[in-house]
């Protein structure tokens, strides 16, 4: 496979799993049961990234995280390090 060819496919790939701000306006987000008085996070999985965002404000910025990023974090909290 020649370098531009494997180049242009690098571009493509990458270019598929970018999260783009239409991904971000239709994604299935959702927040905590628990979250009543509004202070609360909200989580959305989108091309394979968990993303964050701040519920009360709906266009605020987002945070993407890898799978392994995630889970790595929900492991943290299961092990009361955040505490």
């Amino acid at each position: 496979m020649n370098k531009l060819y494997y180049n242009i496919r690098l571009i493509v790939k990458i270019s598929q799993n970018m999260v783009t701000p239409q991904d971000i306006a239709t994604a299935k987000w959702k927040k905590s049961k628990f979250c009543d008085n509004g202070a609360c996070v909200e989580v959305a999985h989108i091309k394979g990234k968990f993303a964050i965002r701040d519920s009360k404000q709906s266009d605020s910025p987002v945070l993407l995280f890898t799978n392994s990023e995630w889970h790595s974090f929900i492991l943290g909290i299961k092990n009361g390090d955040f505490e």
